[in-house]
Protein backbone atom coordinates (compact mmCIF):
# COMPACT_ATOMS: atom_id res chain seq x y z
CA UNK A 1 0.00 0.00 0.00
CA UNK A 2 1.24 3.48 -0.83
CA UNK A 3 2.54 5.37 2.23
CA UNK A 4 -0.04 8.18 2.10
CA UNK A 5 -2.84 5.64 1.79
CA UNK A 6 -1.42 3.64 4.69
CA UNK A 7 -1.50 6.87 6.70
CA UNK A 8 -5.13 7.46 5.70
CA UNK A 9 -5.98 3.90 6.71
CA UNK A 10 -4.24 4.36 10.07
CA UNK A 11 -6.41 7.43 10.65
CA UNK A 12 -9.55 5.54 9.66
CA UNK A 13 -8.55 2.66 11.96
CA UNK A 14 -8.09 5.07 14.87
CA UNK A 15 -11.40 6.81 14.18
CA UNK A 16 -13.32 3.56 13.91
CA UNK A 17 -11.72 2.33 17.13
CA UNK A 18 -12.77 5.57 18.87
CA UNK A 19 -16.35 5.16 17.66
CA UNK A 20 -16.45 1.52 18.75
CA UNK A 21 -15.10 2.37 22.21
CA UNK A 22 -17.88 4.90 22.73
CA UNK A 23 -20.54 2.58 21.32
CA UNK A 24 -19.48 -0.16 23.75
CA UNK A 25 -20.21 2.17 26.69
CA UNK A 26 -23.77 2.88 25.58
CA UNK A 27 -26.96 1.12 26.59
CA UNK A 28 -29.60 0.40 23.90
CA UNK A 29 -31.58 3.54 24.72
CA UNK A 30 -28.42 5.62 24.43
CA UNK A 31 -27.61 4.18 21.02
CA UNK A 32 -31.03 5.30 19.75
CA UNK A 33 -31.07 8.67 21.54
CA UNK A 34 -31.22 11.73 19.27
CA UNK A 35 -30.61 14.92 21.27
CA UNK A 36 -33.00 17.06 19.26
CA UNK A 37 -35.03 17.54 16.12
CA UNK A 38 -33.00 17.07 12.96
CA UNK A 39 -30.23 15.44 15.01
CA UNK A 40 -29.09 11.85 14.73
CA UNK A 41 -28.60 9.01 17.17
CA UNK A 42 -25.30 7.23 17.69
CA UNK A 43 -26.74 4.17 15.96
CA UNK A 44 -27.72 6.23 12.93
CA UNK A 45 -24.37 8.01 12.80
CA UNK A 46 -22.42 4.75 13.05
CA UNK A 47 -24.61 3.23 10.32
CA UNK A 48 -23.93 6.29 8.17
CA UNK A 49 -20.17 6.10 8.76
CA UNK A 50 -20.16 2.49 7.54
CA UNK A 51 -22.40 3.27 4.58
CA UNK A 52 -20.52 6.37 3.49
CA UNK A 53 -17.12 4.67 3.76
CA UNK A 54 -18.26 1.82 1.56
CA UNK A 55 -20.07 4.03 -0.93
CA UNK A 56 -17.42 6.72 -1.27
CA UNK A 57 -14.44 4.39 -1.49
CA UNK A 58 -16.31 1.79 -3.54
CA UNK A 59 -18.35 3.89 -5.95
CA UNK A 60 -16.40 7.13 -6.17
CA UNK A 61 -12.81 5.98 -5.76
CA UNK A 62 -12.88 2.37 -7.07
CA UNK A 63 -15.70 3.08 -9.56
CA UNK A 64 -17.75 0.07 -8.50
CA UNK A 65 -21.53 0.00 -8.61
CA UNK A 66 -22.47 0.29 -4.94
CA UNK A 67 -26.06 0.08 -3.80
CA UNK A 68 -26.85 2.47 -0.97
CA UNK A 69 -29.89 3.94 0.74
CA UNK A 70 -28.37 6.97 2.44
CA UNK A 71 -31.68 8.12 3.93
CA UNK A 72 -32.16 4.71 5.58
CA UNK A 73 -28.79 5.10 7.31
CA UNK A 74 -30.19 8.04 9.26
CA UNK A 75 -33.41 6.20 10.11
CA UNK A 76 -31.49 3.26 11.62
CA UNK A 77 -32.83 2.28 15.05
CA UNK A 78 -32.63 -0.72 17.33
CA UNK A 79 -29.12 -1.87 16.40
CA UNK A 80 -27.13 -3.13 19.35
CA UNK A 81 -23.50 -2.27 20.09
CA UNK A 82 -22.22 -5.55 18.66
CA UNK A 83 -24.05 -5.03 15.36
CA UNK A 84 -22.81 -1.45 15.03
CA UNK A 85 -19.23 -2.50 15.82
CA UNK A 86 -19.44 -5.27 13.22
CA UNK A 87 -20.71 -2.81 10.59
CA UNK A 88 -17.81 -0.48 11.33
CA UNK A 89 -15.29 -3.34 11.17
CA UNK A 90 -16.70 -4.46 7.82
CA UNK A 91 -16.40 -0.92 6.48
CA UNK A 92 -12.82 -0.74 7.78
CA UNK A 93 -11.91 -3.97 5.98
CA UNK A 94 -13.57 -2.73 2.79
CA UNK A 95 -11.55 0.50 3.05
CA UNK A 96 -8.36 -1.52 3.42
CA UNK A 97 -9.22 -3.60 0.34
CA UNK A 98 -9.92 -0.52 -1.79
CA UNK A 99 -6.90 1.46 -0.62
CA UNK A 100 -4.63 -1.50 -1.41
CA UNK A 101 -5.73 -1.35 -5.07
CA UNK A 102 -4.81 2.28 -5.64
CA UNK A 103 -1.65 2.80 -7.68
CA UNK A 104 0.55 5.91 -7.73
CA UNK A 105 -0.89 6.94 -11.11
CA UNK A 106 -4.46 6.61 -9.82
CA UNK A 107 -3.85 9.16 -7.05
CA UNK A 108 -4.02 12.02 -9.54
CA UNK A 109 -6.96 10.68 -11.56
CA UNK A 110 -10.32 12.39 -11.29
CA UNK A 111 -13.58 10.86 -10.14
CA UNK A 112 -17.15 12.07 -10.04
CA UNK A 113 -18.64 12.34 -6.54
CA UNK A 114 -22.26 13.22 -7.21
CA UNK A 115 -22.00 16.78 -8.55
CA UNK A 116 -18.31 17.31 -7.71
CA UNK A 117 -15.21 16.21 -9.55
CA UNK A 118 -12.48 15.11 -7.14
CA UNK A 119 -8.94 13.87 -7.47
CA UNK A 120 -8.52 10.40 -5.94
CA UNK A 121 -5.93 11.71 -3.45
CA UNK A 122 -8.40 14.42 -2.36
CA UNK A 123 -11.24 11.89 -2.16
CA UNK A 124 -9.30 9.68 0.23
CA UNK A 125 -8.62 12.66 2.48
CA UNK A 126 -12.29 13.67 2.24
CA UNK A 127 -13.55 10.34 3.58
CA UNK A 128 -11.09 10.49 6.49
CA UNK A 129 -12.31 14.01 7.37
CA UNK A 130 -15.95 12.97 6.94
CA UNK A 131 -15.45 10.02 9.27
CA UNK A 132 -13.71 12.23 11.85
CA UNK A 133 -16.60 14.69 11.80
CA UNK A 134 -19.10 11.94 12.52
CA UNK A 135 -16.99 10.32 15.23
CA UNK A 136 -17.00 13.72 16.94
CA UNK A 137 -20.79 13.74 16.69
CA UNK A 138 -20.89 10.29 18.28
CA UNK A 139 -18.74 11.54 21.16
CA UNK A 140 -20.91 14.60 21.79
CA UNK A 141 -24.15 12.62 21.49
CA UNK A 142 -22.84 10.09 24.03
CA UNK A 143 -22.00 12.91 26.43
CA UNK A 144 -25.46 14.43 26.02
CA UNK A 145 -27.13 11.05 26.59
CA UNK A 146 -25.13 10.38 29.75
CA UNK A 147 -25.97 13.85 31.11
CA UNK A 148 -29.66 13.29 30.43
CA UNK A 149 -29.62 9.75 31.84
CA UNK A 150 -27.80 10.77 35.00
CA UNK A 151 -29.83 13.95 35.64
Amino acid sequence: MLPELATALTELDDLIDQAKQIIQTMDPAGLDYAPGAEMNSIGAIATHIAGSLKWYLGEVIAQRDMRRDRDAEFRARGKDARTLAQMLDEAREFAREILETITPAMLDETRQARTRTVIVRQGVMHIVAHTAQHVGQIEITAQLWKMKRDA
